[in-house]
């Protein structure tokens, strides 16, 4: 889903600042692979670089884009403070949680904490933990910020105006005329196109690495990085390709919507052993979660566990009460007892008793508190 994602954002990106064909954009998508190679080889660090390099682009579009549509500001406040969902709106609200919160990023953030450690030591711990947490705040409200702009300037479009659109090709269409061009491009237009390539490339980033560390940490399956990248990516390419060539535009655009609301479906089983971990003395020590941040994650968990089953309920209902016999006997055959076993395993997780022996907190009693705070500004 993560991949699809990437490859079908970039695409369309492509296709309306370049005017390339979808078919050759998700084609091309392929070579962002070499880029992050390319840039692997001078550091994590020059790799963080270059993804907030892209998150400021999204925010600046998008900050740009807002400023064009003029949203009514009491209706933001409104919507931001009054929340309304409904079973329409459920799918999409689903989708936008997926898209922002998506569950790989919790491996990669791990990961990449382990990768900057030079010292087991208390400070150093306690450090790295307090720079971590700067990093994923601002990271998570610039994803929180981006979707939120994108809802607004949808509904002062599109919405206020009762213009319905189906595809990211429409909405980029209806952008123009808003009063600012440089030459004969339509700014609006052009940010929009702008802020989809550079969200595409930022994902691919992410979702690369999330995949290395997952592959070598957990299945164990080491391959050189060129030859993995581009297995992983021609698994998004095909899919990708047969969809736009069988459905065209509004394929694609539900293909996208889809792929996102699987990561929200996905979310709870990175959600909440992340919040067990965290949370466990046996397995932090000292630097287990407040009761305070533990109770605040598990609501969170409840919050997105209550929509994804929602959706899903509906869904089964919606398979159930369809006029296609097929359907109807493919929901209650193989739908819900899958729905059934996937609960099951994620009540399983949730309150599985923990075991003294599965301490994982090792510190480094042997470095000084000076020459580890030295190692780690190192």
């Amino acid at each position: 889903a993560t991949d699809l994602t990437e490859v079908l954002g970039t695409a369309i990106g492509l296709n309306l600042v370049f005017s390339i064909p979808l078919v050759l954009g998700v084609v091309l998508t392929a070579l962002d692979t070499f880029l992050l190679l390319a840039v692997q080889r001078h550091g994590m660090r020059r790799l963080e670089q270059l993804m907030f390099g892209f998150l400021a682009i999204i925010s600046a579009c998008f900050i740009a884009e807002l400023f064009f549509a003029k949203p009514d500001p009491l209706e933001v406040l409104k919507g931001t403070f009054i929340p309304r969902l409904n079973l329409e709106s459920l799918y999409v609200a689903c989708g936008i949680v997926g898209a922002t919160v998506m569950p790989h990023n919790f491996y990669l953030h791990s990961a990449i904490v382990g990768d900057r450690m030079t010292s087991r030591s208390k400070p150093a711990i306690r450090a790295e933990c307090k720079y971590n947490l700067i990093d994923s705040a601002v990271a998570l409200n610039a994803a929180v910020f981006i979707n939120c702009a994108i809802l607004i300037i949808s509904a002062a479009n599109f919405w206020a105006k009762d213009i319905e659109v189906v595809t990211l090709q429409d909405a980029y269409r209806l952008l123009e005329n808003t009063g600012f061009r440089i030459g004969k491009f339509e700014v609006a237009q052009l940010l929009f196109g702008i802020a989809l390539i550079a969200s595409g490339q930022s994902s691919t980033l992410c979702g690369t690495l999330a995949g290395q560390y997952v592959m070598e940490g957990f299945l164990e399956i080491r391959a050189p990085p060129v030859v993995r990248r581009l297995v992983t990516r021609m698994l998004a390419v095909i899919p990708s390709v047969i969809v736009i060539l069988a459905t065209g535009d509004s394929g694609t655009y539900q293909l996208l919507i889809l792929c996102q609301v699987v990561l929200s479906l996905q979310l709870p089983f990175a959600v909440i052993p992340l919040i067990r971990f965290t949370s466990s003395k046996v397995r932090m020590g000292e630097f287990h979660n407040h009761w305070v941040v533990s109770g605040l994650s598990w609501i969170c968990a409840i919050i997105i566990i209550f929509l994804n089953l929602l959706l899903v309920v509906t869904f089964l209902k919606d398979g159930f009460a369809s006029e296609n016999p097929v359907f109807k006997i493919l929901t209650g055959v193989l739908a819900t007892p899958l729905v059934v076993v996937v609960m099951l395993f994620l009540v399983y997780i949730t309150f599985k008793k923990e075991r003294s022996e599965d301490s994982l907190y090792v510190v480094d009693d042997l470095s000084s508190e000076d020459n580890s705070m030295d190692n780690f500004a190192s």
